[in-house]
């Protein structure tokens, strides 16, 4: 009986810890990839304001180029480049400070890799770069007769005009079907292994139950023919008897006696293999 509670306690305990370390390990694997995620989407903020710049600022940047915009907060340098000339302005021999960073930050841009001058080059356009928190980004139109101005624009002034982003909201759908299928499982192994044990407990209870009524029944019907057969023998023994067929009696006494209790001892024997087979029977 001990080894069968064990197993049922296995059957319980077994399950329910495989599911907790199971849960656990998934639970970590999901929160490292909501972390991951999280920071991805914050190291590319950068990169979606600048195309969101493009994107939303095209016709205040077309705006800006067709009118005066140095005093506009959004402009941050501004550039002038001909056919002619070249680089006209920021020269920098002329350059203050922030021109001069502007120079090294976009010279190659402005004097080799000038898009403008490529067979059939669009007459405006983009350029970014990744420099600073949220990186640089110039724009640039061609306004005819050779001659091509642009403005680098100040990001952090792009942020303030633009509308603020959605938050970033991590998709936990995945998290809770994992967990609810981890905790499902969990309660019908539990569920399981304490009906199985709990039917177990009440059929031994029910088997020694029947056990004890069976030996009390049988010890009441063993008692009065051994006491029958105890006092004719002593009867016998003392030679209580007066005459020959009282000496007979006694004898035939004992002898039902005994024959009744080999009767009872036989009937509950019988009872007890019938009760066997037909248990082995009802598992098999």
């Amino acid at each position: 009986m001990r080894k069968i509670v064990l197993v049922y306690l296995l059957m319980i305990a077994l399950p329910a810890v495989l599911v907790a370390l199971g849960g656990l390990h998934l639970v970590r694997r999901e929160a490292l990839r909501l972390r991951q995620d999280e920071q991805t989407h914050a190291a590319q903020a950068g990169t979606r304001l600048v195309a969101r710049a493009q994107k939303e600022l095209l016709e205040t940047a077309r705006r800006l180029v067709a009118a005066p915009y140095s005093d506009d907060r959004l402009v941050r340098n501004t550039f002038e480049w001909t056919d002619q000339d070249g680089l006209v302005h920021p020269r920098r021999e002329t350059a203050t400070r922030s021109e001069l960073d502007f120079l090294n930050r976009f010279s190659g841009f402005l004097t080799m890799r000038q898009p403008w001058l490529a067979r059939n080059a669009p007459d405006e356009g983009w350029k970014a770069t990744d420099h600073g928190p949220h990186g640089e980004l110039l724009y640039w139109r061609r306004t005819g007769a050779g001659r091509v101005v642009g403005f680098e624009l100040r990001m952090q002034e792009v942020a303030n005009r633009l509308p603020p982003e959605k938050p970033y909201v991590a998709d936990t759908r995945s998290v809770w079907l994992i967990g609810g299928c981890l905790v499902a499982l969990l309660v019908l192994s539990l569920v399981g292994g304490g009906a199985g044990l709990l039917l177990f407990a009440r059929n031994a209870r029910r088997e020694s139950r029947r056990k004890t009524e069976l030996v009390t029944q049988a010890a009441h019907e063993l008692r009065t023919p051994l006491a029958n057969i105890q006092l004719y023998a002593e009867i016998v023994k003392e030679r209580r008897y007066e005459t020959e067929s009282e000496r007979d009696e006694a004898l035939d006494a004992i002898t039902d006696e005994s024959r009744r209790l080999v009767k009872v001892v036989l009937d509950k024997a019988l009872f007890g293999v019938l009760d066997t087979n037909e248990k082995e029977s009802g598992h098999a």
